[in-house]
């Protein structure tokens, strides 16, 4: 009743959220990002299993059309929830290439002398949960070759739950002084450490469409992603592709990131190729042409 009663109070035409109400009087699209809860109930609390399967799932019943986010989450929702396909749009997410974009060497310079960043540095972005394990990374990390001994690790974003684990781990492996925690990083400095990072590694276990990938490219950052969720599509050729949780792979995409130039080169062409083909401009076409389509039937 609340959202009906501001619904009919701002003259609304047309309502666009996650969480369907149960009655509307006007016509409702919604987004869904991912169908994180169903696919990998183990890596979800029980309070958002709930929310999915309470309210999520049936809401999609009442909207005029239902977006996805990527055709990994159109594919989940038509296998695992049964919505007809011809219900599911994917509309992809962006990247704003005005701010993420390669930089000045005096601005690179700035940013590097606030955080401490090291002369050569991996990075990952958070959080950090259990499907986006840095340990993996970690181990990765601790085989490299001796003449690649001077290569950090740089964390940004939020810790998440396995910090303390992640920590642990790295003393374990005699990584705690190459291993950086910035914690929450404004978008303007994470824009720097994407250029000043020999890599991005993003090695999730699941993504509904994966945003780091996209800025890092779109930065002419070399990326590592994984084959899980939606990262093969958002990265296109244009990173190399590993298991989440395979050391052995992410360790030789390591290597051959740091030490192959031509390598580097390639990623980093074919990023700036592929982030400029999803700006966000895009992404606000394809929604508003939603829009007047439901609104003239």
């Amino acid at each position: 009743p609340l959202v009906e009663s501001y619904l009919a109070a701002q003259g609304t035409a047309l309502y666009h959220c996650h969480r369907i109400p149960v009655t509307a009087r006007v016509p409702v699209v919604t987004t869904v990002h991912d169908l994180f809860s169903v696919v990998h109930p183990e890596w979800t609390s029980q309070w958002m299993k709930d929310l999915f399967e309470e309210v999520v799932r049936p809401g999609l019943a009442r909207a005029e059309r239902i977006l996805s986010i990527s055709e990994s989450t159109k594919r989940d929702l038509v296998e695992r929830w049964g919505v007809a396909p011809e219900r599911v749009q994917v509309i992809h997410e962006g990247v704003d290439g005005n701010l993420f974009k390669p930089l000045a060497k005096e601005a690179l310079a700035a940013v590097r002398a606030q955080y401490r960043l090291p002369a050569r540095f991996l990075l990952m972005v958070g959080p950090f949960d259990p499907w986006c394990d840095p340990r993996w990374t970690l181990e990765a990390l601790a085989r490299l070759p001796s003449h690649l001994s001077d290569v950090g690790l740089v964390m940004a974003g939020p810790r998440g739950s396995l910090y303390e684990d992640a920590q642990r781990r790295a003393a374990e492996l005699g990584l705690s002084r190459r291993l950086l925690w910035l914690g929450y990083v404004p978008q303007s400095d994470l824009v720097g450490a994407y250029n000043l990072a020999e890599a991005l590694m993003f090695a999730s276990g699941t993504e509904g469409f994966g945003l780091p990938v996209l800025e890092a490219m779109s930065c002419g950052t070399p990326v590592v992603t994984s084959r899980s969720g939606a990262l093969p599509e958002v990265a296109g050729e244009a990173a190399t592709l590993v298991d989440y949780d395979s050391v052995d792979q992410l360790t030789a995409a390591m290597v051959q990131v740091l030490d192959d130039g031509a390598v580097r080169a390639t990623l980093r062409e074919r990023g700036l190729r592929r982030a400029a083909q999803l700006p966000w401009e895009k992404t606000a076409r394809e929604t508003l042409a939603v829009y007047r389509s439901v609104l003239r039937r």
